[in-house]
């Protein structure tokens, strides 16, 4: 069966289902936890609370985890879990395009495991088998359903608003040109810490990531007017200083076909279309795009093998 999985600082996804980026372990079950995992002697539970930021995400076993999470939400939504019987995975997955070349090898065999894996979920038992993973860019797997879109036109700049990194990555008639791609440490997180430390400043209030969320997606909130206009007007210069930072990189969103994908993407979407620096702004609207691409890019990388 293949799967992907896109591993955010932020959020996991894969093409089903969508969870926070935290976890807790625990020697003990917990009696509260709608969703809980057992496997190698602990069990581990989702909390809103996320992973501190991790660059290289094989240092330890937190991400293999959370992926164990993601396909037993997989296999249950397709109907494919069997009882007693051992499943064969093969994973998509991706990298920001910056880090890729330097790290996808290592991601791969993170997840690759040569013998069988057994743990529970929600009381069932899982038996499966990742017999590969396959690295893909971060961002450039989202436009794969529109590719045909994309190459129409000469020159294109997909930009993936994360939690913690924004990645963009140029393409030439629809084909990555990988000279003109980095990370940059300006992802959604930079912007709730900002937001934060303004309103805990300016207002002596302690506010949580969602209640920024709730604000700029015009969701019910118990905020007085002045404190939503200060997180709009943050989160309207944040989009500004993505515009002014990828300009110093030479890249002019007045003169190229602007693709954004990620999470943030959506919540900053009205300050993107609005922005009169963007010239055509396109917004994928998927928050699974990048896991669903992996899939369709992992398929038709095995169908040419064949």
């Amino acid at each position: 069966m293949i799967i992907g999985i896109d591993h955010g600082n932020k959020q996991i996804k894969v093409p089903h289902k969508i969870f926070t980026s935290g976890l807790l372990e625990s020697d003990i079950p917990f009696p509260l936890s709608s969703d809980s995992l057992y496997y190698n002697g602990k069990y581990y539970a989702l909390t809103d609370e996320r992973i501190p930021y991790m660059r290289d995400k094989t240092v330890n076993e937190k991400f293999f985890i959370l992926t164990l999470f993601g396909i037993a939400y997989e296999l249950m939504y397709s109907n494919k879990y069997v009882p007693g019987m051992t499943t064969e995975i093969q994973l998509g997955i991706g990298l920001p395009p910056g880090h890729f070349g330097t790290l996808y090898k290592k991601f791969e065999k993170y997840f690759t495991r040569s013998e069988p894996i057994t743990f529970e979920f929600n009381q069932r038992t899982f038996s499966i088998a990742i017999t590969s993973a396959h690295a893909y860019p971060q961002g450039y797997a989202a436009i794969v359903p529109i590719h045909s879109k994309i190459k129409q036109y000469p020159r294109s700049i997909i930009i993936d608003i994360g939690g913690y990194s924004l990645d963009y990555l140029q393409l030439i008639n629809g084909k990555t040109d990988m000279s003109v791609c980095d990370s940059l440490d300006m992802g959604v997180i930079t912007l709730y810490n900002d937001i934060k430390s303004r309103i805990n400043s300016s207002e002596d209030l302690l506010i949580h990531e969602n209640d920024i969320d709730a604000v700029l997606q015009n969701k019910p909130t118990v905020f007085e007017e002045r404190v939503k206009k200060l997180i709009e007007l943050q989160s309207k210069e944040f989009v500004e200083r993505i515009i002014n930072s990828l300009r110093e990189r030479k890249i002019d969103l007045r003169t190229s076909h602007a693709i954004f994908v990620g999470g943030g993407s959506l919540i900053l979407s009205k300050y993107i279309v609005a922005s009169d620096k963007i010239a055509s702004p396109d917004i994928i609207d998927n928050l699974t795009a990048n896991a669903i691409g992996y899939e369709s890019l992992l398929r038709n990388e095995l169908e040419r093998r064949r």
